[in-house]
């Protein structure tokens, strides 16, 4: 499974879109691999993303917001969602 994130720079991104991108660590227009989802200690629902590439690996991202910084997430290369703008 994997996760594109939505642009942060150039026409139609969004300062909002592009504060939440950089505060966990991610690159925007970039994919990440879907290591797992948990629960933190808190109760808060968590996806692990792996970047592909090997280093830099994001911080874990609180599901709810995956509507806000997900350009589609994808699931054996077949588009299963895409979030709403």
């Amino acid at each position: 499974m994997t996760v594109g994130t939505k642009p942060t720079s150039g026409p139609g991104a969004s300062a909002d879109v592009a504060a939440r991108i950089a505060e966990r660590g991610l690159y925007g227009n970039h994919a990440y691999t879907v290591s797992r989802v948990f629960t933190d200690a808190d109760g808060v629902r968590m996806v692990e993303l792996v970047n592909p590439w090997g280093f830099k690996h994001p911080k874990p991202v609180p599901l709810e917001d995956l509507d806000m910084i997900a350009s589609g997430i994808t699931v054996n290369s077949q588009l299963i969602r895409r979030p709403y703008a």
